[in-house]
């Protein structure tokens, strides 16, 4: 394995989501309460996984109707 090569963040933090998602801190908290967000547990800590976050906002988009 090349250790030079530049290694990319799968994971992201409340924080970096709650920016990512345009909302706060704690209607991602909330979120993750009620379980209406994927997330995984690290220990203590809350972490989202990018590309099933991206698969669940697809997956919660209302098409809009043709008018």
């Amino acid at each position: 394995m090349d250790y030079t090569q530049k290694v990319t963040k799968k994971l992201l933090t409340v924080k970096e989501l709650a920016l990512y998602l345009g909302k706060s801190q704690a209607a991602i908290y909330q979120l993750v309460a009620r379980r209406q967000i994927p997330y995984v547990k690290l220990g203590r800590s809350v972490c989202f996984d990018i590309p099933t976050i991206d698969e669940w906002l697809k997956s919660n988009s209302i098409e809009c109707m043709a008018a």
